[in-house]
C-alpha cells in the first residue's frame, strides 16, 4: 500500500505537499477502510483548477515512467517555480516492510537524482547519469538521462534476490488509471488489459461475474453476448437486458451511465482479484448518486488489497458509512499555487455531517462564485 507521496515543483504545486494515507486514531470504518494503519484510499475534493488531477498525476506519473516507456513530460514542471525541478518521494508498506523511492527531474526531462530504499538499506543511488546499486555490487555505471534506473533494474533483474521489491513492483503493475476527462482507461500490463477491457473480459470469462455484481447490488440489468462472424471477422456483440421492462438492447444504444457502469465493472473485478492501485479522475459523472455510493462501498469494503484514489465533485460521498474524515483530501490554491489539507484536520465529530461541513466551507476547497451580475 502507498503510505505517503510527497512532491514539489509539479504542475500546480510549487511548494512541497504531502498526501498522507496514514490512518488517524478514528474508529470510523476502521475494520474496512484501514489496513495495517494505512488507509485503503481517499477522495480528492476541491474547486475546478485547484490541483486535484495534478495530485492524482503525482501518483500515476510513477506508473507511466516505469511501465509505459515514457520520459517525464517537461510541461509537467511547475511553470511559476524558479527552481525548474520536480521532486517526488513515494513511501510504501509491503508485508510490513518499508519501500521508499524518490527521484527528481528537470525541465529537460532529465533525471537528476534517484534513490531506492528497502527499510534502511539503500538499493539504488543515482546522481544525474551516474548510478551505484547493490544489485551490481555498487559498481558505478552510466545510465540514460531520461529513464528511471528503477525501470531498468526491475526489467533486467526482476529483483530476484529481493522478494519484497518484486512484490512491490507487482502491486504497481496491477494498478489502473481511469482518466474520465480524456476518456482513457489505462492499464500497465497486457494481462491487466485483457482482464479489464470489456470485450476481452467477456471473451475470457463470460458474463457471470458481471451479472453477479449487478444482481448483488439490485441493479436491474443483465448482460448477454453473442459471438458473431461478419465478412470473416469474429467479434462479440454485447446485449443489455432491462429486467424491469424485459427489453434488451445492444450496449451501443444504452444510456451513457449504463455504458459507463458496464465498462467499469471489469476494472473493479480485476482490482479485487489482483490488488494494486485504482486511480480515477472525475469519478461519478454520468451515474446516479446512489450508484456512485455503492461503487465506493464496493471499493472500500469488498476489495481488500486495493487502494482507490478518486477525484470527484460528488459531495454525497461524504458520509461516514462510506468514508473516514482522514480519507477526504481538500485541494485549494493561492498565489503560491495549489496545496492540500484533510477534512480530519478540522477534527469533526463522528456524528457531524461531512457534506454539510464541506459545503459550508469548514474544510476549504470551495469556489467563491457569486450570482451572475
Amino acid at each position: 500500500m502507498l503510505k505517503r507521496v510527497t512532491f514539489s515543483g509539479f504542475r500546480m504545486f510549487k511548494n512541497q505537499q504531502t498526501i498522507d494515507f496514514t490512518a488517524t486514531k478514528s474508529e470510523i470504518l476502521k475494520e474496512y477502510n484501514v489496513k495495517n494503519k494505512i488507509l485503503n484510499g481517499g477522495l480528492f475534493f476541491g474547486s475546478n483548477g485547484s490541483g486535484k488531477t495534478s495530485a492524482l498525476n503525482a501518483i500515476s506519473i510513477l506508473l507511466d515512467l516505469l511501465f509505459k516507456d515514457l520520459s517525464f513530460p517537461s510541461n509537467f514542471i511547475c511553470a511559476f517555480s524558479k527552481k525548474g525541478v520536480a521532486s517526488f518521494k513515494y513511501e510504501f508498506v509491503i508485508d510490513n516492510n518499508n519501500v521508499t523511492y524518490l527521484f527528481s527531474v528537470n525541465t529537460k526531462s532529465e533525471i537528476t537524482n534517484e534513490e531506492l530504499y528497502l527499510d534502511n538499506q539503500k538499493i539504488i543511488s543515482r546522481i544525474n547519469k551516474s548510478v551505484k546499486t547493490i544489485l551490481s555490487d555498487n559498481e558505478e555505471q552510466e545510465v540514460s538521462s531520461n529513464i528511471l534506473f528503477l525501470r531498468t533494474a526491475y526489467f533486467n533483474t526482476n529483483f530476484i534476490n529481493y522478494p519484497i521489491l518484486n512484490k512491490w513492483m507487482e502491486f504497481l503493475k496491477n494498478s489502473i488509471y481511469i482518466d474520465r476527462t480524456n476518456n482513457k482507461m489505462i492499464t500497465f500490463t497486457n494481462d491487466v488489459f485483457l482482464d479489464t477491457n470489456l470485450v476481452s473480459y467477456i471473451d475470457k470469462y463470460g458474463v457471470s461475474e458481471i451479472n453477479e455484481f449487478l444482481s448483488n447490488y439490485d441493479i436491474p440489468y443483465k448482460i448477454h453476448y453473442q459471438k458473431q462472424n461478419v465478412l470473416g471477422n469474429n467479434y462479440i456483440a454485447i446485449i443489455v437486458e432491462n429486467k424491469i421492462v424485459k427489453c434488451s438492447l445492444p450496449i451501443q444504444l444504452e444510456s451513457y451511465g449504463n455504458k459507463l457502469l458496464i465498462q467499469l465493472i471489469p476494472f473493479l473485478l480485476s482490482c479485487k482479484k489482483n490488488g494494486g492501485m485504482l486511480l480515477i479522475d472525475e469519478f461519478g459523472g454520468g451515474c446516479h448518486n446512489k450508484l456512485n455510493e455503492l461503487l465506493v462501498d464496493f471499493l472500500f469494503k469488498k476489495c481488500e488489497n486495493v487502494q482507490s484514489v478518486l477525484v470527484t465533485h460528488e459531495t454525497n460521498l461524504l458520509k461516514t458509512n462510506l468514508i473516514r474524515p482522514d480519507q477526504v483530501f481538500i485541494f485549494d490554491y493561492n498565489e503560491e499555487g495549489s496545496y492540500v489539507t484533510k477534512a480530519s484536520d478540522a477534527s469533526p465529530r463522528e456524528s457531524q455531517n461531512l457534506e454539510k461541513m464541506y459545503l459550508a466551507g469548514v474544510f476549504g476547497g470551495i469556489p467563491l462564485y457569486d450570482q451572475y451580475k
